[in-house]
């Protein structure tokens, strides 16, 4: 299971479409919607310490 996170970060890094990632990865609506909101608050997690 912990692979399908992996790839499915790596492919919405990429910028695919949701139903692309969902349907490579085998991950329901719930998940996805938990890596998407994830990944956006840590990039501007990173963005706001940035020097």
């Amino acid at each position: 299971m912990e692979k399908q996170y992996l790839i499915a970060e790596i492919l919405l890094e990429r910028g695919l479409p949701d139903l692309v990632v969902k349907e490579i990865t085998k991950l329901g609506e719930h998940e996805l919607f938990f890596l998407k909101n994830k990944w956006n608050n840590s990039e501007e997690f990173s963005t706001d310490f940035q020097i």
